[in-house]
């Protein structure tokens, strides 16, 4: 053992340890309060003294850094000593302490300060270390459960605002969705009254195209009925009867295919550029003419033409139907409708211009727009140039606009 204890030195304690325990490595004193001194100072790790005593030392000298670690108990009793020269105060003093109740004994132990180390009160240090404990980890404690419960009330607030957010994405989707379906079935409702106005243009460029052939059958039904009068009616009359007839059946056949087929919804299909436009020429003509009005094509591009949706020709029909009207309801003298076809680095512009003299400045930013007509009590449906547009900017990947010059309405279609 290397724990040095404090003894009173002469002492029968001192004799008893020295003889029964030599390994203890004893610092001898003289008085008992220098021993608790010792422990105090930390000279000695610990001191043996009887309980009374030391207890009264302790808080008379304020000793407040001992504690008791245990009983040391070693074979002899103790006994009230007295000198030799008073037996007989020895023997009132041993029956004196003999006759005291437990009770009497307990309350002279509390009276001088004595109790056992697991009924003292803190001392002054273990009271700092728990108020230092106290001072410090409470108030953090105090901090972490605030700082936790603000934590989980933000947890909770953006648990509720991110399921708020769900809820109002689901219904914005769900109105996106309703609208755009509603808006599909609006322009699907504005393309079946497009196409029932084209139609009632192709009846009448038809029934132009249909004109000339009928004439010719009318006037060789006639001959026929002047020959069979006659009873002039031979092989080669009949011969070649059969033969113009047919001629012009066939023709006006062809005529019907061709409008048939042009007006068929072939979004998907691309066609040469020029072709296009000679093709859709080809079929409007008749009825121009039939109106004494004249279109001039011009193609400034001649290199390989690029090759474009097939719609494209209804937007160039409908913007031709536009400017026919202009003229005949202006009562132009001299209609002309003048396209030019040119190309300008990787743009080609389509330029359809007439001469009725223009569009108003109060009406020409609205003329696109759906049901918009200046021919509303002449049975327009506003839908022709709304439609063009369309299918320029939607289907062609172009633009489509309108501007006056000096003789009358200019339609751009630019193409990339």
């Amino acid at each position: 053992m290397h724990k040095k204890v404090a003894i009173v030195k002469g002492s029968a304690l001192y004799g008893y340890i020295t003889v029964n325990y030599p390994n203890i490595k004893l610092i001898p004193v003289k008085t008992e309060l220098e021993a608790l001194t010792a422990v105090t100072e930390n000279k000695a790790d610990a001191t043996i003294s009887e309980p009374v005593r030391a207890s009264y030392y302790m808080e008379i000298y304020n000793l407040k850094n001992l504690r008791v670690s245990g009983d040391f108990k070693y074979n002899y009793n103790l006994r009230i000593a007295n000198r030799n020269s008073s037996p007989i105060l020895s023997v009132i003093l041993s029956k004196a302490v003999d006759n005291l109740s437990l009770q009497m004994k307990e309350a002279l132990y509390l009276k001088w300060g004595y109790v056992k180390d697991k009924e003292r009160y803190f001392d002054s240090q273990t009271l700092i270390y728990l108020t230092l404990i106290f001072g410090i980890v409470l108030p953090f404690s105090l901090y972490l459960f605030f700082i936790n419960l603000s934590l989980e009330k933000e947890v909770q607030k953006r648990k509720y605002a991110e399921n708020n957010l769900k809820s109002l994405n689901i219904k914005l989707e769900e109105r996106v969705d309703a609208e755009t379906q509603k808006r599909r079935e609006h322009e699907l409702h504005m393309l079946h009254q497009n196409r029932f106005a084209q139609m009632g243009n192709m009846m009448n460029m038809i029934a132009h195209q249909w004109k000339q052939p009928l004439n010719v059958l009318s006037a060789l039904n006639l001959s026929l009925t002047i020959k069979y009068n006659q009873s002039k009616l031979d092989d080669e009359f009949m011969h070649d009867f059969d033969t113009n007839t047919q001629k012009q059946i066939d023709e006006m056949t062809q005529v019907i295919h061709s409008f048939m087929d042009y007006f068929k919804p072939k979004h998907d299909i691309k066609l040469n550029l020029n072709t296009m436009i000679e093709d859709t020429l080809n079929i409007v003509k008749p009825a121009f003419s039939a109106n004494d009005i004249t279109i001039r094509y011009t193609n400034h591009i001649h290199h390989p033409q690029p090759h474009y949706n097939q719609a494209l020709g209804q937007a160039i029909i409908n913007i031709l139907h536009n400017a026919k009207d202009a003229l005949i309801e202006k009562n132009i003298k001299n209609r002309i409708i003048i396209i030019n076809l040119q190309q300008n680095k990787n743009k080609i512009t389509i330029n359809i211009e007439d001469n009725a003299g223009g569009i108003p400045k109060e009406i020409i930013d609205e003329i696109f727009d759906p049901y918009f007509s200046t021919r509303l009590e002449k049975n327009g449906t506003g839908l022709g140039l709304y439609m063009s547009k369309i299918i320029v900017e939607n289907y062609c990947q172009g633009r489509l606009k309108v501007s006056n010059s000096n003789h009358g309405a200019i339609f751009t279609i630019v193409l990339h």
